[in-house]
């Protein structure tokens, strides 16, 4: 249990800091409190399920990348950015198909 709550922590500031918002916005975006946010960053406060998935929104991605270990989630988005970028081309070819 340890480790998912600092897996959490560790993430929550990374994704917020990889979309560049401060603790503050964050906690606009969620309705929280900026304190909550600076605790649960610091591991002494813990997040409802409710304000997860506030989070997860926020950061666009599903809730379970907060839980887990951060040397796991770099697959995540690689298949991620590979899925997003198979579905780019896939439209580039139907709108080049739709004019030839």
């Amino acid at each position: 249990m340890d480790d998912v709550i600092s897996y959490l922590k560790d993430n929550i500031r990374y994704y917020r800091s990889k979309i560049n918002i401060s603790q503050q916005k964050l906690a606009e975006m969620c309705d929280v409190s900026t304190y909550y946010i600076s605790e649960i960053e610091q591991g002494k406060k813990y997040p409802s399920l409710k304000t997860l998935i506030k989070f997860a929104n926020v950061f666009n991605i599903p809730v379970y990348m907060l839980l887990i270990n951060p040397t796991e989630k770099k697959s995540y988005e690689i298949e991620r950015f590979s899925t997003d970028l198979s579905n780019e081309i896939s439209e580039v070819i139907k709108k080049l198909k739709s004019k030839y």
